[in-house]
């Protein structure tokens, strides 16, 4: 099995190697997306990615960051000058400062990156001189930046944190801070997920609890006009299910003038002010109550006072509006993903980037899009491979770590992890929750694994019985099952796996409880029937997984995947073991000594059902389905754009290059259409390799034209404008 993967990485994954990541799989989860015009964008997220185009999105190339950085949010002022925000990772240090800090005592680190080369290379600005007066880096997880000019920006943050620069980021001044504690409940003490000003002087914060605030001072001083919610303030008494839905988290706001802004975020929260903030009002949204409760709005973007557009992690669309939100539509994208971030330069050219990397694009003001990065569906799948799993620290050392060491880094296979709990309980468990989820991303995407999502509920920490534990999730298993459920459709996976329902590893109820449920969303997930406003609404489809697999500790039985904790992560030379316990170093508030027992406990995962024919003892999770872990799979497994085409406006030549095709593609096509549909010119005998063709358009009168390729069952059209 060594060698075979050994083999498998020199052919597939040299690029990465080459370029010396020991972390990247090439499906990074993305967070934010930014573009100074139509054509210069870039593209953040984790292990170092911040990715750029010059070409609108035809072709995405990495800048030179390192891969310790989670990048959270980027802003541009022009095509050359622009700024990143984050957090550092662990990957290699066994005695490091804590993540996010939990118990108040050490320092979190964040990151603030310049460009000056449109990105490609950054340099910290996080470093002692930049801070005088504090610390040599932010004591904080930076989430949001904006900048008005090229010298006046701020930058926000966990527990309470914001800083200010007015000379491009020579010095930052930092302001509202009042120190790590998880506990301080103070209102300066809350997190700040979206920051935006108007000018120099009039900017807005959102953040935790549903929290809005404003500064009249450059963000010196600031007032809440908008007060978090009043949470249960009390160490033994537990948040319900209800206060847990109800108590939102804000993740972006935006104005377009100093009286009409916009907030959103968790459960659907769409708001707006037209009074400055005095007063907001919830958006009415076009999707039902069991679509609502999927749908953590997490951007919006408005391009003039009418035309706006908000994403969220509901696959398969975006919400958009024409007439300032008196009505919003649900636009389908037929772009399956859980996005994270939207950007519009102008009324027609768009894009949405998310987890396991995609990046999808339109050019007609959101009415249809295609995918510009992502994985190469196989036969439908887009992420062969979902984990549901109860809390952060379950993803990783019940074998899957291993399993990210194994098809995530040394295959490249994108692998999706839904989290059902936030893993919190107790006082003040939103931000608690909030700091795992945080630290359960870098964690995932260190591991190997190319999405996340975590859900509302809270554990229990309880050994009670499943229907103690569904009381407190709610009351129904129904609402947790439309969740799993909606992944399944989304991601399409081959591959399921999840707690033993039966003992939950060690009699852990959160264990069986998610494991009774996935079973069920297993069964669900392929009937039109169960949960149809995701596929009449949504646009989703109906998803049958092919297999299903639960952890196991000790000697598995019959049938089941069984890996070597002793392998290597060819790139780092890393044990599988190893592997696991640098991905464990990022989720701090629970990883204590003695983990190494439950990841050496599990090298095993039992088959509990499946549709195809496979052996009783596999080494290889895909056995009987079909999906290839090869060579010839992986040349095609990051869709970068085939087609360009340059310059555009053109009079009257331009330039159509078509990148390497799939080397079993016999059926190819390159055709150019007029506004009307009529066939222009027709390309033939493309090639195997990758091509230069030069088309005059001298007999054709100025106009909009369209190039499209086809390969096999994929097209990808480009728009261009011949001027005259």
């Amino acid at each position: 099995m060594r060698s075979f993967f050994f083999l498998l990485f020199v052919c597939v994954t040299a690029l990465f190697a080459q370029q010396g990541y020991l972390y990247k799989t090439g499906f990074e989860p993305l967070a934010d997306v930014c573009f100074a015009d139509s054509l210069h964008g870039w593209a953040c997220g984790a292990n170092g990615t911040i990715l750029r185009t010059a070409n609108g999105g035809e072709t995405w190339e990495n800048g030179a960051v390192p891969e310790g950085y989670f990048i959270e949010a980027l802003c541009f002022v022009n095509e050359h000058l622009g700024w990143a925000v984050g957090g550092l990772t662990f990957t290699e240090a066994t005695d490091f400062p804590a993540l996010l800090n939990t118990s108040g005592t050490r320092n979190a680190m964040g990151i603030i990156l310049k460009t000056d080369d449109g990105g490609i290379t950054w340099h910290e600005q996080n470093v002692p001189a930049f801070y005088p007066d504090i610390f040599s880096k932010p004591p904080a997880w930076l989430l949001d930046v904006d900048f008005i000019d090229s010298l006046r920006g701020w930058v926000c943050g966990s527990f309470g944190s914001v800083y200010r620069t007015q000379d491009a980021g020579q010095t930052w001044e930092q302001f509202a801070y009042s120190g790590l504690s998880r506990t301080n409940d103070t209102a300066s003490g809350k997190w700040f997920f979206g920051i935006d000003f108007i000018d120099a002087t009039t900017g807005f914060l959102v953040g935790e609890d549903s929290l809005i605030k404003k500064t009249i001072d450059g963000g010196v001083t600031w007032s809440y006009i908008k007060e978090p919610a009043a949470l249960i303030n009390a160490p033994d008494v537990t948040q319900s299910f209800d206060e847990g839905k109800r108590y939102n988290f804000f993740r972006d706001v935006l104005f377009i003038t100093a009286q009409t802004g916009w907030a959103v975020g968790d459960n659907a929260c769409l708001l707006k002010t037209v009074n400055s903030g005095a007063t907001w009002i919830q958006q009415v949204l076009p999707l039902s109550a069991p679509l609502l409760d999927l749908a953590d709005i997490k951007k919006i973007r408005f391009i003039s006072s009418d035309t706006g557009w908000a994403i969220s992690n509901l696959g398969n669309g975006v919400l958009r509006t024409v007439n300032s939100g008196a009505t919003w539509e649900w636009v389908r994208t037929d772009c399956p993903g859980w996005f994270n971030s939207i950007f519009f330069t102008d009324s027609r050219h768009g894009w949405a980037v998310g987890e396991c990397g995609q990046i999808i694009h339109t050019h007609d003001g959101g009415a249809t899009w295609e995918k510009q990065r992502g994985p190469q569906p196989f036969n439908g799948t887009i992420a062969p491979i979902l984990i549901v799993h109860a809390h952060g620290d379950d993803e990783v050392i019940w074998g899957g770590g291993c399993l990210g060491a194994q098809y995530g880094l040394n295959a490249s296979v994108p692998i999706v992890t839904l989290r059902t709990t936030k893993d919190a309980r107790g006082y003040n468990v939103s931000r608690q929750g909030e700091i795992k989820k945080c630290e359960l991303r870098t964690a995932a995407a260190i591991a190997g694994f190319s999405g996340h999502r975590t859900l509302d509920e809270f554990d229990t920490d309880v050994f009670t019985d499943h229907a103690t534990e569904i009381s407190s999730w709610g009351g129904s298993e129904d609402l947790m099952m439309a969740q799993i459920v909606e992944a399944m459709r989304c991601w399409k996976p081959l591959v399921v796996i999840t707690h033993d329902s039966a003992y939950g590893e060690y009699g852990k109820q959160n264990h069986m409880s998610t494991s009774i449920i996935a079973h069920k969303a297993f069964d669900a997930a392929g009937d039109p029937l169960r949960f149809p406003e995701q596929i009449t609404v949504a646009g989703l489809s109906a998803w049958s997984p092919k297999k299903l697999y639960s952890f196991w500790q000790g000697t598995p039985q019959q049938p089941y995947f069984h890996f070597s904790q002793n392998d290597t992560v060819v790139r780092s030379g890393h044990t599988y073991l190893e592997h696991t316990l640098r991905a464990l170093n990022n989720y701090l508030s629970q990883y204590p000594s003695g983990y190494e027992h439950y990841v050496r406990a599990c090298s095993s995962f039992v088959r509990i059902k499946s549709s195809v024919t496979c052996p009783a003892v596999e080494n290889d999770l895909f056995a009987g389905t079909g999906y290839p872990i090869g060579v010839e799979k992986k040349a095609e497994k990051n869709i970068t754009r085939l087609l360009s085409c340059y310059p555009t406006p053109f009079n009257p030549r331009i330039s159509i290059r078509i990148g390497k095709l799939p080397a079993r593609e016999t059926d190819v096509q390159l055709r150019v259409f007029n506004i009307e549909g009529k066939l222009v010119k027709d390309f033939t005998d493309v090639g195997r390799v990758p091509i230069a063709l030069a088309w005059d358009a001298s007999l054709q009168p100025a106009g909009v034209y369209f190039v499209r390729l086809r390969t096999g069952n994929q097209i990808q059209t480009k728009t261009i404008v011949l001027s005259r």
